[in-house]
């Protein structure tokens, strides 16, 4: 989240830059809607810790345990915390997780209005796009692990196509089980039969891929 003046956070708009104290963090001079004008810090402002001067507290919502919690937690620390394991896979990508997420009522909202269960996980239906209402959905582990982007490793520079000597292998994995659909001279023509194999069985959870060239 960028900081600009003007933006509002909570009941708290941002006036002006205040100051940086010895160990470099910054500081901004804020107005709450009750009239009062307080110092907040720049990291506190962008993870919405303080809705107000204090005249104003956040109703505990009594989640803090709950699995739909951790995935909230787990999201904002894959896209913000560089100290993470998945960070470089996420945020280092420039994966972020919206304004509006920051703050975990709206998050539950949404997912309560939008089929969250136990049993579901949080999907990007772009995976290079970021967290957003409009980006994510609660889906199975298989429409997830179908929707998966491509593997480092991966040469072909497609999903379902891996290079073997100097063919191209064309393949499916429904339900950890993979498929192969068969063997091309090109990564093109591999793709194409994935493609064509995804839309006669009618597996609207696979992406249809773009083909680059042919």
């Amino acid at each position: 989240m960028i900081i600009n003046i003007g933006d509002k956070i909570g009941n708290l708009t941002i006036l002006e830059f205040s100051h940086k104290d010895k160990w470099h963090k910054s500081y901004y001079k804020c107005k709450c809607d009750c009239g009062n004008i307080i110092i907040v810090r720049d990291t506190t402002l962008k993870f919405h810790k303080t809705p107000s001067c204090g005249c104003v507290k956040y109703k505990k919502h009594g989640m803090t345990r709950t699995r739909l919690y951790r995935i909230w937690c787990d999201m904002k620390s894959r896209c913000l915390n560089k100290n993470t394991a998945r960070f470089n896979f996420y945020g280092g990508k420039g994966i972020s997780v919206c304004d509006e997420w920051l703050n975990f009522e709206n998050f539950m909202n949404w997912s309560i209005l939008n089929g969250y269960r136990e049993d579901l996980t949080l999907d990007r239906i772009d995976g290079d796009s970021n967290y957003t209402p409009h980006n994510c959905r609660w889906t199975s582990c298989h429409t997830q692990s179908a929707n998966k982007g491509l593997n480092k490793n991966n040469k072909s520079g497609y999903t379902g196509v891996c290079k073997h000597r100097k063919i191209f292998m064309s393949y499916i994995t429904i339900y950890k089980e993979r498929k192969i659909l068969g063997y091309f001279k090109t990564a093109e023509e591999a793709v194409l039969k994935r493609n064509n194999y995804i839309k006669m069985n009618k597996l609207n959870e696979y992406k249809i891929q773009e083909i680059k060239s042919v």
